[in-house]
């Protein structure tokens, strides 16, 4: 009776209440015009969003053309919301990003709060596809405040909805249950059944990254019933991948495939490109599970390339691991090495802890069947620490057993070694005590020695052999370990970098593809003789996302340019210099500078006159003092922004010797750095400034002058809101090598 109803809600296409509905809107929609019209589209891009999230873009297009600025209600963001959510659905998730710099942009216009809790969510749903898990959390975390501000209680669940999926994708299963049971308390509502079978298909996923797959077929059944009775096309597929996905990992094969077919035939109904490549991958692994390996290919290979074409990159992972364990099950070694080293630096990058601890577990299975040991324990290290943090288990007793057994082989080789070296010592022993008992026979002991030595040097030849084989093994791990470990540190900074200049990149483009619809907008406003204060309207936008251009821009320049000084090499020679005079001639233009944007700031210069000469190269110094005070007049201004009228911003800069060294020291009264950063702000792109104001590199490169270039230290004193104090220590004598 269920299929039966199943299938009668499939040919419908929409269940009964929301057709009826849709109908109803579609009929009212005809002859329906202005107002009347916009909002009738504008419920039904609501309606279908979820359901049909194409018809829901068409519907949100021709809302939008009829949209002015005299539009008056909430139409105008309603229409934004959910055409960016149906977007969402057909994974466009770039034109998420243009619908919720809208919403802000809208948001901060008129003060409307809705607007900016939207913008908020739609940012960490585009944030969590496009693997930005601190972004997104960041923002969600925004838009539940938003929304509850607001007394939003669909708002907030959805927000808490979404971010329980990142801490899932993060592999914290714990605080993912949570979330979603409170989303699940807040969608209790009846109007709220699509939303509850959402929370419940990803508690049962939770459940199913933990182990218990009967727990989690219990959640997904209850999903598949409510979008069942919903008829809810897209959450029917859904449910019906995530059953057959634990009828297979409950060995039920026959039932996982039957089940991961029909929700590829709904998929490809839907045009639904995401939920395509992810039936395609489960089916491959259901043939490679047969030994089918030519059709596990084909759907594994036409999975990855919608995965590229979407930039959905955690799936990517996924099917580059699918691939290593389809090249493991051929025995392609190379191949299976080669796919799983691509599935780890990319989950690595996006910080997928799933996708590193599957790659590191194929990883460690091909190197012990290669006989590469050290590697194999390095990769079941990273498989385990990764397995560590989504379960919480403890492998320090598993990784000592693989250890003993690897040290066991290695002791074998070395007793052999012993029992080739007593051998030896035994013929001497034999030839002397011959020696004694057959004095009288001097020729024939003669030869009796002669033999010995001979026996004695070939043992001898064959144990040296056998010690220069094992130095020569040691050398080469050796090399291969400091390879691995330079290539391991160069890809953290090719991704830092990467990182850091994608984010001011992805605003560049995106405010580019608004300016390029608001010219659309302008033009045909031009053609249609709009008022002056509208043509004004849409200029003003224009300028305001040119400047967000030009900022993020010079964003990108800084941080190339931070990173050129960051690598350069060959510092200038160092030369005796007064530093109490060279710390003053450089703090005054900072100072003069600082005085124009705030004549409040007072700053105290204190000299110790016992610190005389020091050896330093002048350029390099003046950059890492410049930093210091630039970062203390930025902590000032900032909390003169927030502090009353009492407050004294205030920065000292004073210098003194302590025993063989000498210190510069700059201080501040300003916002000061929370204990939780203390310990990473030395870090290359780490900054406590708000997005786009620093490269976060400043740091970093005053830490290598002074420790690196000069063999000093620096270090903070600080605690939040209670300023930060900056300490350079110098060697007050310094050994300068003259040139070779």
């Amino acid at each position: 009776m269920r299929k039966f109803v199943l299938g009668v809600l499939l040919c419908l296409g929409i269940a009964v209440p929301l057709r009826a509905q849709v109908d109803s809107l579609e009929v009212r929609l005809v002859g329906a015009t202005g107002a009347e019209r916009l909002g009738v589209l504008a419920e039904l891009v609501e309606a279908l969003y979820s359901a049909a999230p194409g018809r829901a873009v068409a519907y949100g297009r021709d809302a939008e053309a009829l949209l002015t600025p005299d539009t008056g209600g909430d139409l105008e963001r309603r229409v934004w919301f959910w055409k960016a959510r149906a977007h969402e659905g057909l994974g466009q998730y770039d034109s998420v990003q243009v619908y919720a710099a809208r919403l802000n942009a809208r948001g901060e216009r008129t003060g409307d709060a809705h607007s900016l809790a939207d913008g908020a969510l739609l940012e960490g749903l585009a944030h969590r596809y496009m693997g930005a898990f601190e972004a997104g959390r960041a923002a969600l975390e925004t838009a539940e405040a938003r929304y509850a501000a607001l007394g939003d209680r669909r708002g907030v669940a959805t927000a808490l909805h979404v971010r329980g999926t990142l801490f899932v994708l993060r592999g914290n299963y714990e605080a993912a249950l949570a979330l979603y049971e409170r989303a699940r308390s807040l969608r209790e509502a009846p109007g709220d059944r699509a939303e509850l079978a959402h929370t419940y298909n990803n508690m049962g996923y939770a459940y199913r990254m933990q182990g218990d797959y009967t727990q989690a077929l219990s959640f997904h059944h209850r999903a598949l019933a409510l979008r069942e009775a919903l008829g809810d096309r897209r959450g029917i597929a859904t449910s019906l991948n995530n059953i057959g996905n634990m009828y297979d990992r409950l060995g039920d094969d026959e039932r996982a495939l039957s089940a991961y077919k029909q929700a590829l035939i709904l998929r490809e109904e839907l045009g639904d490109r995401q939920g395509i490549a992810d039936a395609l991958n489960n089916i491959g692994r259901i043939y490679r599970a047969r030994g089918e390996y030519e059709a596990a290919r084909d759907f594994f290979m036409r999975s990855l390339a919608i995965k590229e074409q979407m930039g959905d990159r955690e799936g990517q992972v996924s099917s580059y691991n699918n691939m290593a364990g389809l090249y493991r099950a051929e025995e392609r070694w190379n191949d299976a090495l080669r796919v799983s080293g691509q599935a780890l630096a990319l989950a690595d990058t996006i910080g997928s802890i799933s996708g590193i601890r599957d790659a590191q577990q194929q990883r460690a299975a091909i190197f012990e069947r290669q006989g590469r040991f050290a590697e194999a324990l390095a990769a079941f290290k990273g498989y385990k620490a990764a397995q560590d943090s989504l379960f919480n288990t403890d492998s320090r007793s598993v990784i000592a057993d693989l250890q003993e057994q690897y040290r066991t082989r290695e002791q074998k080789q070395r007793i052999a070694l012993l029992e080739r070296d007593r051998q030896i010592q035994r013929l001497w022993l034999y030839g002397l005590v011959g020696g004694l008992l057959l004095l009288a026979a001097i020729a024939f002991l003669a030869y009796n020695r002669y033999r010995f030595k001979n026996r004695a040097h070939a043992a001898l030849a064959q144990a040296h052999d056998a010690l220069q084989q094992t130095h020569d093994q040691l050398k080469t791990i050796q090399k291969q370990l400091i390879h691995a470990e330079k290539m391991a540190s160069l890809g953290q900074l090719t991704a830092g970098i990467a990182h850091e200049i994608k984010n001011p990149l992805n605003f560049v483009n995106n405010f580019a593809d608004l300016n390029a619809e608001l010219t659309e907008e302008l033009e045909q406003a031009l053609d249609e003789s709009e008022p002056v204060a509208y043509l004004k309207e849409l200029i003003g936008d224009l300028k305001r996302n040119m400047e967000v251009i030009a900022q993020h821009g010079r964003r990108a320049d800084g941080i190339v340019r931070s990173m050129m000084e960051h690598m350069r090499g060959g510092a200038g020679r160092r030369e005796p210099l007064n530093l109490n005079a060279f710390v003053s001639r450089t703090v005054l233009p900072v100072l003069k500078r600082s005085l124009a944007q705030d004549p409040r700031i007072v700053v105290h210069e204190d000299y110790d006159e016992a610190v005389g000469a020091v050896p330093v190269v002048p350029q390099e110094l003046s950059r890492v003092l410049l930093n210091l005070l630039g970062n203390a007049f930025d902590a000032v201004q900032e909390r003169t922004a927030e502090a009353d009228d009492d407050y004294m911003p205030t920065v000292r800069v004073s210098t003194r010797r302590v025993g063989d060294r000498v210190e510069i020291r700059v201080s501040d009264n300003g916002v000061g750095v929370p204990a939780e950063r203390r310990g990473r702000i030395f870090e290359p792109f780490f900054t406590t400034k708000s997005a786009g104001a620093r490269t976060g590199l400043g740091l970093s490169l005053a830490y290598d002058i002074v420790v690196q270039g000069h063999g000093g230290t620096l270090t903070v004193e600080s605690g939040e809101g209670k300023g930060a104090t900056f300490v350079v220590g110098l060697p007050a004598a310094v050994e300068v090598a003259e040139p070779v």
